[in-house]
């Protein structure tokens, strides 16, 4: 039997009602979708925040000590950075200065590392890609789960009307 003889003896009025069953199937669980994206977890703003006022403060810090190493250099001894980590200066080539710290784990990782939480004066973008990554999964899961929710509810209408 193939997939048109399914639907051939449907008549204008029941594919209206199908589809109007899948309008409201598809409009009932769209507060599922917007509830799951809506209430992020609580931290991920708190750490995400964190991590750019840290990225930010390193690339003030590399500016000061480019406009006067000495001064900066010896008032950074005693600067720590928002998880209570000292501040780590080195020299580029081309003379210029990269101030950097290990995170809120406090130790420095590998340059390629998949859990690198390092920040220092030279990343070309905020530290932000796992707070985005984490929302796009989000994204997905809520788009997974309204799909779900939305068949199921088209089912259940369907053989209710049968």
């Amino acid at each position: 039997m193939g997939p048109l003889k399914l639907f051939s003896g449907w008549d204008a009025y029941y594919w209206f009602t199908t589809v109007v069953r899948l309008l409201l199937c598809a409009l009932a669980t769209l507060p599922v979708l917007i509830v799951l994206n809506l209430l992020p977890h609580f931290d991920i703003g708190r750490a995400e925040a964190t991590r750019i006022q840290t990225w930010n403060e390193t690339r003030r810090i590399a500016a000061e000590i480019a406009a006067n190493p000495v001064e900066a250099l010896q008032s950074i001894a005693t600067q720590k950075d928002i998880w209570g980590n000292s501040y780590r200066v080195e020299v580029m080539p081309g003379g210029h200065y990269r101030v950097s710290t290990p995170g809120n784990d406090g130790v420095y990782d590998f340059p390629d590392a998949v859990d690198a939480d390092d920040i220092h004066s030279e990343l070309k973008s905020a530290p932000t890609e796992v707070f985005k990554r984490q929302r796009r999964r989000q994204w997905i899961i809520a788009f997974a789960v309204w799909g779900l929710c939305c068949a199921g509810l088209f089912l259940v209408l369907h053989l209710r009307a049968l």
